[in-house]
């Protein structure tokens, strides 16, 4: 389904009581206005807006939420925005000050610019909500036992078996979920034969794999922020970093895969090419962890299990 040309553009800035929206483009109301955040006033705000109008918010931790899944159910284009990208782009403007105000007018003008180069928010399946919740718990237990390991020893110890039978339930949970869709099921245990990736990063990879249809493993990697950004000007070339634009905690069991990873017959030899070329410890962990995703989509999209040979093959190459 083709997308409406777009002639305006609504920036909403959110807080958790209140909405300030500002207009931009060739069909936009003017001025600024502030309503309540509730469904109610979004719902009669929306039927204000002219027919190819799009809505562009910052993701603020759920509380833009009611304003997306209204305005998404009434058939307009949606576009939940990086606070970040905003920030550098006020920058850019060289915006006096800070306010709701300008926050808003920041946001229609960012999005009436850049529509083009945006993803359009599309609502998560109720599974990829489940996951997510599921592996947001399990993360939070780990570092509630790695604290209470360290801080509390034998006086902890009941409250570390009730957590690890919690731990223990999420794992099982995970599990049925990775097992209840045949093609789900499929493609979980082809992951699953990736060295380095057990059942929580396999069910991780799967949800991202199953949710977002990636042009490529590139593609894939620059959604995980593990890109590295280049850094250069004329004949100075500076440290590359990674964009880290993705879930962190994406990011963490990805490292952990190829800490995992990095011990085995299968990767060990590229992991030690890595380190004798001079690379630090972390640096050689990240491009394995990147490695091991760029496996993944290789594998979830051709249907066949991890073949170690190949990777073999190819890190016998100078």
């Amino acid at each position: 389904m083709q997308e409406p040309q777009h002639t305006c553009f609504a920036g909403v800035d959110v807080a958790k009581e209140t909405l300030v929206i500002a207009m931009e483009g060739t069909s936009a109301p003017a001025g600024v206005r502030t309503i309540d955040n509730n469904c109610s006033q979004i719902r009669a705000w929306l039927r204000t807006l002219p027919a190819a109008c799009a809505v562009a918010v910052e993701a603020t931790g759920g509380y833009q939420d009611v304003l997306v899944k209204l305005a998404h159910g009434q058939g307009r284009t949606v576009y939940v925005l990086n606070p970040r990208d905003v920030h550098h782009y006020a920058k850019a403007c060289a915006t006096r000050g800070k306010t709701d105000r300008v926050d808003a007018q920041i946001i229609a003008r960012y999005a009436f610019k850049e529509h083009e180069h945006l993803r359009p928010w599309q609502p998560p399946s109720e599974r990829a909500l489940r996951v997510k919740e599921l592996l947001r718990q399990r993360e939070l237990i780990a570092s509630t036992l790695d604290a209470l390991g360290q801080g509390l020893k034998a006086r902890g110890q009941a409250a570390i078996r009730a957590l690890q039978r919690a731990r223990s339930q999420i794992d099982a949970e995970l599990l049925q979920i990775m097992r209840s869709e045949p093609d789900l099921r499929a493609g979980y245990e082809r992951l699953r034969t990736i060295t380095g990736i057990g059942p929580l990063i396999g069910a991780a990879v799967a949800d991202l794999l199953t949710e977002r249809h990636f042009a490529n493993a590139d593609a894939a990697v620059a959604f995980t922020g593990m890109d590295p950004r280049p850094h250069e000007s004329g004949k100075s070339i500076g440290r590359r970093r990674l964009s880290k634009r993705g879930s962190p905690s994406l990011r963490r069991l990805l490292f952990l895969a190829a800490m995992a990873a990095r011990r085995s017959k299968t990767f060990a030899p590229l992991y030690e090419k890595l380190r004798n070329r001079g690379l630090k410890t972390t640096e050689a962990l990240v491009i394995l962890a990147r490695k091991i995703l760029r496996i993944a989509f290789s594998i979830w999209n051709s249907g066949q299990n991890f073949d170690p040979a190949l990777l073999k093959q190819a890190c016998a190459k100078p």
